[in-house]
């Protein structure tokens, strides 16, 4: 059986703080486009999808869309890392999922 996060391994982050791109649109790049990672289901609690850290009581809640079909600041004031009153600069970076064997640039 495969592992739950097999697929997984075939998507990554477009993140991209290092390099500009003139193409570069809220659906990511005309070759990486963004696209929706199917596997959250699992973390889905109502209308949120629940995290919990593996040896931790505390789960934390995110969006639906996390990450999904939209290149944005996903991590933007979410905890536990970027809802604090002066958060890392990755948190303002814009991301999305992208399929690896679909982007030219990983």
């Amino acid at each position: 059986s495969k592992s739950k996060f097999g697929a997984m391994w075939k998507l990554v982050l477009l993140g991209l703080p290092w390099a500009s791109f003139s193409d570069l649109s809220s659906t990511g790049l005309p070759t990486c486009p963004c696209v929706e990672w199917a596997n959250l289901g699992q973390y889905q609690v109502g209308n949120v999808i629940r995290y919990t850290p593996k040896g931790q009581d505390t789960g934390y809640d995110y969006p639906l869309n996390y990450g999904n079909l939209e290149c944005k600041a996903h991590d933007s004031r979410l905890p536990p890392f970027c809802d604090v009153e002066s958060p890392p600069a990755w948190c303002a970076q814009k991301w999305c999922y992208v399929d690896k064997d679909d982007c030219s640039i990983v």
